[in-house]
């Protein structure tokens, strides 16, 4: 009986560490990142601005926030904090994290030589290489549970660096900003229009800094201002 004891107890605990080695490798492919097959940097000869880029799928997507000043508020502009609002409008401070933010026509006119803004199509293929299936990238609102490898907070870093930078509305009232959610959302525009609403709305995508899914949603692209990632073909 002892050894038996002898031969059957090491091996109940190799099959154990078998077991949590296999748990720690599945945890690893749900919550781990994945990491762009290259990368490299950019730079803006309009401005001298330097912008990292990360490769997924066959497109390279920038992973810094857009930042080229138009010269024109109508267009583009710096979130301000409520203080900054209140008191310094000409404040730039959040500039270098967050980038500018741009309605879709400042977007599509803010663009480099040989980048453009990503399509719905593109943001959903992006989903997909970062595990999101194609079931879920097709679908409305939050879905998915990928959001941790796209956004980065400032202890949790990831290749996209997907910022949650807030936005900029035209609805408010005379005793509110009209600068939302720094910190708590991040909201990025797509090119493509929502086929299912009439009139001029497009397509974005949103990120909450409690939640893992991904927000597919539209909106009336002069009434507000978001961030931009600009994306190219692969080469």
């Amino acid at each position: 009986m002892k050894k038996y004891q002898s031969m059957v107890l090491p091996l109940l605990a190799w099959v154990l560490l078998l077991t949590v080695a296999a748990c720690d490798k599945d945890d690893e492919e749900v919550m781990g990142k994945i990491a762009p097959s290259a990368s490299g940097t950019f730079v803006d000869e309009r401005d001298g601005h330097e912008y990292r880029w990360v490769r997924y799928g066959s497109l390279d997507w920038m992973a810094d926030n857009f930042s080229y000043d138009l010269k024109n508020e109508q267009r583009c502009l710096v979130y301000l904090n409520a203080e900054d609002y209140e008191y310094n409008r000409a404040s730039t401070k959040n500039l270098a994290k967050y980038g500018r933010l741009y309605d879709l026509p400042g977007a599509l006119e803010s663009c480099p030589e040989g980048w453009r803004v990503p399509t719905d199509a593109d943001w959903q293929n992006l989903e997909c290489c970062l595990g999101m299936s194609p079931d879920e990238a097709a679908k409305m609102d939050w879905r998915g549970n990928i959001a941790h490898r796209m956004f980065s907070l400032e202890d949790d870093p990831c290749d996209l660096n997907l910022r949650l930078g807030g936005y900029w509305t035209t609805n408010i009232n005379m005793s509110r900003s009209p600068y939302r959610m720094m910190g708590l959302f991040g909201y990025y525009w797509s090119s493509s229009l929502d086929e299912q609403k009439e009139g001029m709305y497009y397509l974005y995508r949103k990120f909450a800094y409690n939640r893992n899914e991904v927000c597919r949603q539209s909106i009336e692209s002069e009434k507000v201002k978001l961030y931009v990632r600009y994306v190219r073909d692969a080469h």
